[in-house]
């Protein structure tokens, strides 16, 4: 679990990367958020986190294209 300060008095909490990576790819979480570390006790740059750093590497990749089906032919209209 993530608990992000995505700016400051706003939280959120991401339960896993991938929630939080789409955080990133939606722009709420920044370079400026910030991460609750549990064991400190306190809130830390999130740039530095590594699971941060991974959800960065992920936009770098392109998504898989699907392709959208293509659309059926209009029936002939029969006189």
């Amino acid at each position: 679990m993530y608990r992000i300060e995505v700016s400051p008095g706003e939280e959120t909490v991401f339960r896993t990367i991938e929630e939080l990576a789409t955080g990133v790819r939606n722009g709420l979480v920044t370079s400026r958020s910030r991460i609750y570390h549990g064991a400190s006790q306190k809130w830390l740059p999130i740039e530095f986190h590594p699971h941060y750093k991974k959800a960065l590497q992920s936009l770098d990749r392109p998504s898989a294209y699907v392709p959208a089906p293509e659309p059926a032919p209009a029936p002939a209209h029969v006189k």
